[in-house]
């Protein structure tokens, strides 16, 4: 997976990249590897909530993809967030543990890079930057949607950089499309930014490491709600509605999300 800053959200940390564990068992932000952020996050092992609907604190952070001749000590970027992109298109890719340039494509061999600056995440599908995200694979399944209630319904603004710069209002909603070694627990996430830096990434302030003060919702990957939403980032996104949907079809429906290592 990639570099991990503090968010409100619920997610697998992605395949693309993970947060790198410090000597104290944490990652670099601070934060413990066991799930524990949250006063109110149930220990490992804990019976699952009643409902999906229930909302619950969570702890986040965000990663990235640094760029080759873009991105400062590229290689130990690439070593912390798990991907890096080569060329100018961004075509190529080198991973933490292969050095040798492949191309950066899905499952189905069609390009993840361009307009989104994306790779594909541990289940093969190219991540859309601000609206995936990656969650531990016990307790969710690629194609399942986290909500933050706060954004989605308006009370907080969200502004992100999408095609051509422009910026438009986040739905509040992610997609659980990856994984990471240090994304433990059932109220963690990581969030994929694509190639946006940490400085100046609106994520970045709307993270959050450790106070827990935000709230998060699920809506399991198939069900209309979780389709219902991903429409709505086809649309952020100017892509054709049902895009989204029909690209995790199958993708998580009958295994949880795979740990990276």
């Amino acid at each position: 997976m990639l570099p991990a800053l503090s968010i409100i959200l619920i997610v697998s940390i992605c395949e693309t990249g993970s947060a790198k564990r410090s000597s104290s068992g944490g990652n670099r932000w601070g934060i413990p590897n066991d799930g524990l952020w949250c006063k109110d996050a149930k220990p490992k092992g804990a019976e699952k909530r009643k409902s999906d609907s229930d909302e619950q604190p969570f702890a986040s952070t965000i990663y990235n993809v640094p760029r080759q001749g873009v991105t400062p000590n590229f290689r130990a970027a690439v070593t912390l967030n798990g991907t890096g992109l080569i060329g100018p298109q961004g075509d190529m890719k080198v991973t933490y543990n292969n050095s040798r340039p492949q191309k950066n494509v899905d499952r189905n061999g069609e390009p993840c890079a361009g307009k989104v600056g994306a790779v594909a995440g541990s289940a093969g599908i190219c991540l859309t930057p601000f609206f995936t995200v990656a969650a531990d694979p016990r307790y969710y399944s690629i194609g399942d949607v986290i909500c933050i209630p706060e954004i989605e319904n308006g009370s907080k603004k969200l502004e992100v950089p999408l095609t051509r710069g422009e910026k438009k209002t986040h739905s509040g909603c992610f997609i659980v499309a990856d994984k990471g070694s240090a994304i433990k627990g059932e109220n963690r996430f990581d969030f994929f930014t694509g190639t946006a830096p940490e400085k100046g990434n609106p994520l970045t302030d709307f993270a959050d490491k450790k106070s827990c003060n935000q709230k998060f919702q699920v809506y399991r990957a198939g069900s209309e709600e979780a389709t219902k939403r991903m429409n709505a980032i086809d649309k952020l996104w100017d892509m054709e509605e049902g895009s989204l949907a029909k690209r995790y079809q199958n993708a998580g429906s009958s295994r949880r999300v795979a740990r990276r290592r």
